[in-house]
């Protein structure tokens, strides 16, 4: 019995060490997100990540009427920052001995920066553990946790990746989304009828960068045309009267990326 009972113990060590244990993705950050020790700041790695929210007062192809003096069309890009969160407390570790381990709270919404070498990575921006000492965590596009905790110590500017391969347990994906919008950052286009005579159809643009709006610009087009192209626009002529249109948008400006 005794030999059984050895036998089997024997049998269950190797069937043991095949269970899924927590895994964080393999990111390869050393690579991706190189540092420089006492030169590399988080600056450098790291810009605000924002998702462009597009608003239109318009659909495209749909036709409609405006009139002299009214506005034509607004089309506005708004960025909206990124944020993280989990759909349980993640905890967050190495296996190794004294090593810091990471409480991640369920729901809670976390700030993600885009890391412009590595423009599939995310890094969450983590609460300071201490005073003087900014902390970051990397997520893959899908949201999983990267290998490595990096840390930024403002008194000596010294940067590392904090020693020891951590995972998360449990193994889940963070959800990423896009937050309010932020109109005093957004670019917008604005087009207006200025005028309609017996030879020409006028129009004006005004452009806003950066919530700041700029100088009105002014073109006058063949009354004639069935299609016009203005501030990146194609607008479809479906008739002209002497105080009005009806014409549809068929083609934006392209979206910078």
């Amino acid at each position: 019995m005794a030999f059984s009972v050895a036998r089997h113990l024997a049998l269950a060590v190797p069937l043991l060490m095949l269970l899924p244990t927590a895994q964080a993705a393999d990111c390869n950050l050393e690579k991706q997100v190189v540092l420089q020790l006492f030169a590399t700041k988080p600056s450098d790695l790291f810009t605000p990540a924002a998702a462009p929210v597009v608003t239109t007062s318009y659909r495209l192809g749909e036709a409609f009427d405006v009139k002299v003096g009214d506005v034509i069309l607004r089309r506005q890009i708004n960025p909206a920052g990124e944020t993280a969160s989990f759909a349980d407390d993640v905890s967050y570790g190495s296996s190794l001995p004294f090593t810091v381990k990471y409480k991640l709270a369920k729901d809670q919404s976390y700030t993600l920066l885009a890391i412009p070498a590595a423009p599939d990575l995310r890094a969450l921006v983590l609460p300071a553990l201490h005073d003087g000492m900014d902390e970051y965590l990397f997520l893959t596009k899908d949201g999983q946790l990267c290998e490595h905790v990096l840390t930024y110590t403002h008194w000596n500017e010294a940067i590392n990746y904090r020693i020891g391969s951590y995972k998360a347990s449990p193994d889940i994906a963070a959800t990423i989304a896009t937050g309010t919008p932020d109109a005093s950052l957004g670019n917008g286009t604005t087009l207006i009828l200025n005028g309609i005579d017996a030879a020409a159809i006028d129009l004006s643009s005004r452009v806003a960068a950066n919530g700041k709006m700029g100088e009105a610009t002014h073109q006058a087009f063949d009354r004639s045309l069935n299609e016009i192209q203005f501030a990146g626009f194609r607008l479809k002529i479906e008739s002209v009267t002497s105080d009005g249109l009806r014409l549809s948008v068929v083609g934006e400006p392209e979206q910078a990326n």
